[in-house]
């Protein structure tokens, strides 16, 4: 399958068979899923799902940590997206021993900080990644950026995700202005789904045209 345009860090392979493993990809090709941005696909991502099985869990905790370090050692704090990339976000930032703080999805409205979308954000200029589960559209990394930027000193110098699917109208909103890495994107996903026996080669083949224009593709209901 051809590559995506997105920095896929290393490890991919192992990342994709982890999400896997843990059931975190749903496939069906004659029912396909409505996304939440309003696109239909043969697949779901579900990243939540890894969290009820801690040794799947660790691996990709692992994963990421690991992806700061080499993608973006100039990051000195992790920022994280409300409410799914949080779990992510603070437990990297554990692991590689690093202030955190995180994005609301909507204005604090109570204590000393209401009217507020950024939580503990530091007072002094600092250079933060800011580590979410999965990039589709980009709406909300883009909504979060904007808002980090409005309340805080702090520079996002970088956007790691779990999973990237590579749409070109995310690529367009997000990596023209900031470096982002994912741990895997559709190619790896679907070469492990052919390995596990979740799809066939030729529904593998199929979505090449799905991520070529995702908002208008019509799916066959391949069997």
């Amino acid at each position: 399958m051809q590559s995506s345009s997105v920095r896929v860090c290393d490890g991919a392979a192992t990342s994709a068979t982890t999400l896997l493993q843990a059931g975190a990809l749903s496939v069906n090709f004659k029912s396909p899923f409505t996304w939440r941005s309003g696109i239909q696909s043969p697949f779901y991502m579900d990243c939540r799902v890894v969290n009820h099985q801690p040794s799947h869990r660790r691996v990709l905790i692992q994963a990421l940590a690991n992806a700061v370090a080499q993608e973006f050692p100039q990051a000195t704090l992790v920022v994280g997206i409300a409410e799914a990339g949080v779990v992510w976000s603070s437990c990297v930032a554990h692991e590689i021993n690093l202030p955190h703080c995180f994005v609301r999805k909507s204005l604090k409205s109570y204590g000393p900080h209401k009217n507020r979308y950024v939580e503990v954000a530091p007072r002094d200029p600092i250079k933060a990644v800011l580590v979410d589960d999965l990039i589709c559209t980009g709406e909300s990394i883009g909504q979060a950026i904007q808002r980090i930027s409005a309340e805080s000193s702090i520079q996002v110098c970088g956007v790691l995700s779990i999973v990237n699917w590579g749409f070109l109208r995310a690529r367009q909103a997000i990596e023209a202005q900031i470096p982002t890495a994912c741990l895997v994107s559709h190619p790896e996903l679907m070469n492990a789904a052919l390995s596990e026996g979740l799809v066939t080669e030729a529904q593998r083949q199929s979505v090449k045209e799905f991520m070529a224009d995702p908002w208008r593709q019509a799916w066959a209901h391949a069997a």
